[in-house]
């Protein structure tokens, strides 16, 4: 039987959707070293019209 390790990889996080939560999270994530990719599919900020109204 193998002998578990005690040392952690570094953790990868991805982002799915780069709305108003999933930037926040991005940043509350980054604030301690964690690595982490946003991936949002609209083209501008402008393709929805969050926050306005």
């Amino acid at each position: 039987m193998k002998a578990m390790s005690t040392e952690r990889s570094p953790l990868h996080v991805i982002v799915a959707g780069g709305g108003i939560a999933g930037l926040c999270l991005a940043q509350g994530l980054r604030a301690p070293g964690i690595d982490v990719q946003i991936h949002e599919r609209d083209g501008s900020p402008a393709a929805r019209a969050q926050g306005t109204g």
